[in-house]
């Protein structure tokens, strides 16, 4: 990810699991926003309403892994945390 960007909200349709390669980033859900650094692991359960970002100067490299079920859109982005629903 590029330095200052965030990526959409979003929750996925499946579970994903992230590693944080280099930089460091922030991860956003439910209004509360906690950094992952360098190395950190980070595990999204189904339907998790979230969001990524970089607020360093250098790039965020992630490796993710994402299990959905075939035909199903990994990614779904969403307006608010409000108008979507966790289950």
């Amino acid at each position: 990810m590029p330095p200052n960007k965030k990526n959409p909200l979003h929750r996925r349709s499946g579970a994903a699991v992230y590693f944080v390669a280099s930089g460091a980033g922030i991860f956003t859900n439910n209004g509360k926003s906690e950094p992952r650094p360098t190395s950190a692991t980070q595990y999204e359960p189904y339907d998790l309403v979230h969001q990524w970002g970089n607020p360093g100067e250098t790039p965020l490299v992630i490796i993710q892994a994402n299990i959905s079920q075939e035909g199903v859109p990994a990614v779904i982005f969403v307006k608010d945390e409000a108008a979507s629903t966790t289950k």
